[in-house]
């Protein structure tokens, strides 16, 4: 009964990460079809190929890329960005998801995330992974923006500011640091046991 419920969790753990993926990626894609694709079904009728919906976005995209580029594209986007930013209700979102995607997105700024760092969160006696961000230079340079995020969507979180004495830089990428939070720690366990092999 033991061999047997072993070679059952031996299956599951392959099959579930597999099946997790597919199912990820096959929603991925029936949501970005959903986007145009009922349009192109109601002008193209039985004409209509799966697939189109995701191509023509992925066009349109390319297409608002290649015109945002040049000069007269920037104009337009900026006046247009002035549009949305003075609707009201709308504007809140659009100023969000804006803020997010251009720290996200774009090579014009820097790193979203400039260092790891270990900081005293929720309690005194408790220490967490935090990330380095900014803080308003009214605050001076002795204090430090971190974020600490929330497994496992990390993009959600708290923005914290510490004094630069109550925070620890730690020796390790950001890449590191974001692997350490989504993992849990596991991620860590490997590289300890490799250096404690290599001391033998």
């Amino acid at each position: 009964m033991d061999k047997l419920r072993r070679v059952f969790l031996t299956g599951l753990l392959a099959l579930v990460p597999i099946s997790v993926s597919v199912w990820v990626l096959f929603s991925l894609t029936r949501w970005l079809e959903n986007i145009l694709g009922p349009l192109f079904k109601n002008v193209l009728k039985e004409s209509y190929i799966p697939g189109v919906g995701i191509i023509s976005l992925l066009l349109i995209i390319l297409l608002v890329g290649y015109v945002g580029g040049n000069f007269i594209g920037k104009r337009l986007m900026k006046y247009l960005s002035g549009l949305l930013e003075k609707l009201p209700l709308f504007n809140r979102i659009y100023l969000t998801v804006k803020g997010i995607s251009d720290s996200v997105f774009s090579a014009q700024h820097q790193k979203f995330f400039e260092a790891v760092v270990m900081v005293p969160f929720p309690y005194p006696d408790c220490q967490t992974i935090a990330f380095v961000t900014a803080v308003p230079k009214e605050l001076g340079p002795d204090q430090v923006g971190v974020f600490v995020p929330t497994p496992p969507n990390i993009a959600n979180g708290f923005y914290l500011i510490y004094p630069r004495k109550n925070v620890k830089f730690l020796d390790m990428s950001v890449q590191e640091g974001i692997k350490l939070v989504l993992s849990i720690g596991i991620s860590s366990r490997g590289k300890k046991n490799d250096e404690t092999g290599k001391s033998k």
